[in-house]
């Protein structure tokens, strides 16, 4: 995944790119933490938004739109003053 952030007044853009394999360590460990912190701060049981199967479909997700549709722009945004975002597959 590529982020290509332009800011308003420079000629020059940057470049940001993220390797699926982070995205995939992300999917997984961020929801784990963060039951983690909040059990430790609350003292009960909780329940994770995402589940262990979501997690995996969501994987396989992301794994076949980098294999099928690389290259996809999935948010462009560009405002009055210049500035620019775009978060490419």
């Amino acid at each position: 995944m590529i982020i290509n952030i332009k800011e308003s007044g420079e000629n020059k853009s940057r470049n940001i790119c993220i390797p699926r394999v982070c995205i995939s360590l992300g999917i997984f460990v961020l929801p784990l933490a963060l039951k983690s912190m909040y059990r430790k701060k609350n003292n009960s049981k909780t329940k994770v938004a995402i589940n262990n199967k979501e997690m995996k479909n969501l994987k396989k997700a992301i794994k076949y739109l980098n294999k099928k549709y690389k290259g996809l722009v999935l948010v462009d945004i560009k405002t009055n003053e210049g500035e620019s975002v775009k978060i490419v597959i």
